[in-house]
């Protein structure tokens, strides 16, 4: 498999996401050894890097072997959010599928009803506070979102039925109400989407949301 991104768990000690140039840089250096384990998006577990596909031919004798004129490194240091555990024993909060779930849920609630959003949003709620650092800003991020979301749908919504409602009669009243309404609520959808979908390539790319707090996207 070929990806950008990885997390570590060097001695208990989950950290990332590292880039995947620099994983190769610390194997070489024996900071991660062949049984580190690690992680990326799309595996179901963790597994040793001895055993990742990518990383299988550094671990050979030649591959391996630092330059003398590589300076040596002693301390690995990634953001790791302040996340610690074993590998196996990962909390869910710090994993990125959940973020990846709620997008999934904002998605669903286009097609369904509000309820799978209302699911989602809780989750953020739940997971922002104990994520790393990275993962945090797309909680902060699908909160923003569900909050502005409401703020937007309520009033198109409210247009839109009381236009139908004024249509009854024959004055017109209502008609700009159900083009009001009706502009409200696409213009709500198409931003709705764009953000759930921006954000979902983001997190499955390991990468934190730049700006967290935007209105728009």
């Amino acid at each position: 498999m070929s990806v950008d991104f990885w997390f570590v768990d060097p001695e208990d000690n989950q950290r990332g996401p590292v880039a995947k140039a620099e994983i190769v840089r610390l194997i070489r250096h024996g900071t991660i050894g062949r049984d580190s384990q690690l992680w990326a998006a799309g595996m179901s577990d963790w597994a040793p890097a001895g055993q990742i596909e990518d990383f299988v031919p550094l671990f050979t004798p030649s591959a391996s072997r630092p330059s003398r004129l590589a300076p040596k490194t002693e301390n690995m240091r990634v953001d790791d959010g302040n996340a610690s555990g074993h590998a196996a024993k990962v909390s869910f909060t710090q994993r990125p599928r959940t973020a990846q779930t709620v997008y999934g849920l904002y998605l669903m609630s286009w097609t369904f009803s509000g309820i799978p959003a209302a699911v989602g949003v809780i989750s953020a709620y739940i997971c922002r506070n104990r994520a790393p650092e990275w993962l945090r800003s797309h909680y902060r991020f699908q909160i923003r979102t569900f909050w502005i979301g409401i703020c937007l749908a309520l009033p198109g919504k409210f247009f839109l039925l009381f236009g139908i409602r004024m249509s009854d009669d024959d004055s017109g009243i209502g008609f700009p109400f159900i083009v009001a309404g009706g502009v409200v609520l696409v213009f709500w959808a198409l931003w709705g989407l764009v953000r759930c979908i921006k954000g979902l390539r983001l997190v499955r790319r390991g990468e934190a949301y730049p700006n967290p707090a935007a209105w728009m996207f």
